[in-house]
């Protein structure tokens, strides 16, 4: 038998029994070693369990706080480019602050809308929706975006990566989001700590061989302790003080991540502080790959003349016939999915029964797709659908779409 110095946890049952007069012993003991394992095993599957509930419950919030966010976002978006392009065609010199303030106003809403559907895509739990990307591009973005509070924060942001990175196919609002929320965390890392010199550096890295491209972000703070590592990216489990952290950023990022079929590390920056990995496969995009590009209406077809919209929101419905009327050229419905008093389903089977050729030309828009009835509905109906919050081209585009003969 080798000596390995390993404690061995054992039962030991003794017991004994009088025979002629004298009393014997026996001991019985048991390995508790297999039990142990049994017994961690259960362990960590509870636990697993109970965080599948937390996520649910999660999704379920989320199905209702996207739902309220989504109108006042479609109407933030909209308004903002629409006024952008009036004022942009009336060409007044003294409108070009209005003009960068709407598009202020316009990149912060798409910030918003960003963060909404990077939470709906975790609940929803559904693959990455893939285009040509360049995580240098990526990165770049969230570095500018951040940049102003970082400065004021007096943290430095290094950019080091080369020029010849392969352009990969990814959802790239998925992974701004990750990358966001990671620099967040080090910035907010970084000012709990203090210190003078305070850095975070963005790096990103081809490796043919291995087969993949990572992107790391490390810090210079304190890094994260070894008796929590393990617990990092369990939802809702936060380090940060009451209020500033509700402990799902790293969870979230981590599913997005590996929606990508790839993986969310934590390790150790050189010299010290944590650093977060990135590891996506190297599967460049195809030189012929691109967004699917709507089909457009033919020249020769009869102009179509008029669009119902069915909203209980008269800002959205407002926006949406403004938007359709610039244009002129759509005869379609576009109906919400729920509303208080009657809802979009309710209408289509109307339709079927009733009017079954406008029935082939109704779309549906909605801010509450982790809903069950928007789900089975859209299922059983395939009738196309556009998300709240929505820009103008995304309106025109689906227009387009919906009346186009198939």
């Amino acid at each position: 038998m080798l000596w390995t110095g390993e404690l061995i946890p054992i039962e030991l049952t003794i017991t004994h029994v009088t025979r002629g007069g004298r009393r014997l012993f026996a001991a019985h003991i048991r390995d508790q070693r297999a039990a142990r394992r049994a017994e961690a095993e259960i362990r960590e599957q509870r636990s697993a369990l109970h965080q599948k509930e937390k996520l649910a419950a999660l999704g379920s919030l989320l199905a209702g706080v996207a739902h309220e966010l989504n109108n006042p976002l479609s109407i933030i978006t909209g308004q903002a480019l629409m006024m952008r392009e009036a004022m942009e065609e009336r060409a007044v010199a003294d409108w070009n602050g209005l003009v960068r303030r709407c598009e202020r106003i316009s990149t912060a809403a798409d910030r918003c809308a960003r963060i909404v559907r990077s939470f709906l895509d975790m609940a929803r739990q559904r693959e990455a929706e893939r285009t040509p990307t360049r995580l240098e591009t990526v990165a770049n973005e969230e570095v500018e975006l951040l940049g102003y509070t970082m400065g004021a924060a007096g943290i430095t942001i290094e950019r080091r990566w080369t020029e010849d990175l392969p352009v990969l196919s990814l959802d790239s609002s998925q992974i701004h989001q990750v990358v966001l929320n990671l620099l967040v965390n080090a910035q907010q890392a970084l000012e709990q700590a203090g210190g003078a010199d305070r850095r975070i550096t963005v790096g990103i890295e081809a490796d043919r061989v291995a087969g993949t491209v990572s992107l790391t972000i490390d810090d210079n703070g304190p890094g994260v302790p070894e008796a929590i590592r393990s617990r990092i990216f369990d939802p809702f489990f936060t380090t940060k003080p009451q209020g500033a952290g509700t402990g799902i950023g790293l969870a979230v990022s981590k599913g997005l991540v590996e929606a990508h079929g790839s993986s969310l590390t934590l390790g150790d920056a050189p010299g010290g502080g944590a650093r977060f990995i990135i590891r996506l496969p190297y599967e460049t995009a195809q030189a012929n790959e691109a967004e699917t590009v709507r089909p457009v209406a033919k020249a020769d077809q009869p102009a179509p003349r008029h669009l119902l919209v069915v909203d209980d929101d008269v800002a959205i419905a407002e926006l949406l016939a403004e938007i359709a009327g610039r244009d002129g050229r759509f005869d379609a419905i576009l109906c919400d999915i729920r509303m208080p008093s009657g809802d979009g389903p309710g209408l289509y089977d109307w339709l079927c029964e009733h009017h079954p050729a406008l029935a082939g030309r109704i779309g549906f828009v909605t801010g509450d797709t982790l809903g069950p009835l928007a789900g089975r509905f859209l299922a059983r109906s395939g009738c196309p659908m556009i998300e709240k919050p929505f820009t103008p081209g995304d309106v025109a585009a689906f227009l387009d779409d919906l009346t186009t003969p198939r």
